[in-house]
């Protein structure tokens, strides 16, 4: 599997929203080529679609997840790819990306910083 190098027009808020809907898949209990399925289904951004329908047809070859999003790292990038693998080896996957999904905490004295 060839890293896809490319110039992506995805922006960060729909990574984020493509998160919150595989989430919700998770959440639910569907099958990840059904949560693939649906997240592709509901994008508007045409070349997201295709990097999902790509994942979605490596997931289903038996490839992990995490080694299919890594061939698109103008999209997910590397701290991504490398969240979801720690989810897959541990079984926790809705949690890490819940925690991508939350806003850092941040220190009473960052708090301060910033006011």
């Amino acid at each position: 599997m060839a890293v896809q190098k490319q110039q992506t027009s995805v922006s960060v808020s729909e990574v984020k929203e493509f998160t919150r809907g595989f989430s919700e898949g998770l959440a639910l209990g569907m099958s990840l080529d059904a949560i693939l399925g649906s997240v592709i289904g509901r994008t508007s951004n045409k070349q997201l679609s295709r990097v999902l329908t790509a994942v979605r047809t490596d997931v289903l070859a038996g490839y992990p997840l995490s080694m299919a999003m890594a061939k698109y790292d103008a999209v997910f990038d590397r701290n991504y790819v490398e969240m979801v693998r720690a989810g897959e080896l541990t079984g926790s996957l809705d949690a890490k990306l819940t925690r991508f999904l939350s806003p850092p905490d941040l220190s009473a004295k960052a708090m301060q910083s910033i006011l």
